[in-house]
């Protein structure tokens, strides 16, 4: 049996999705809900996203960042400050 018990272990999409809210109310970006629910299609379409041990936290915050930066056009350093 393998257990990933580092720091570096995966979250759930519900964890990235509060954390997209969270850049919404800070941001005040018009349209948020809409980018909200494309992004969570987009989560659901990647297999394995959520399973702690196909995936990283490294690797999900990559991907998260990638559509941040492809629906809502904000920097990666501007991202990065919410993780």
């Amino acid at each position: 049996m393998v257990k990933n018990i580092g720091s570096d272990r995966a979250k759930s999409i519900g964890y990235f999705i509060n954390i997209i809210s969270l850049i919404d109310k800070k941001l005040k970006l018009p349209g948020s809900s809409v980018r909200m629910r494309l992004i969570a299609k987009d989560l659901e379409k990647i297999e394995n996203f959520d399973d702690g041990y196909a995936m990283s936290r490294y690797g999900q915050e990559k991907i998260i960042i990638g559509l941040l930066k492809k629906y809502y056009h904000i920097p990666e350093r501007t991202i990065q400050e919410f993780f």
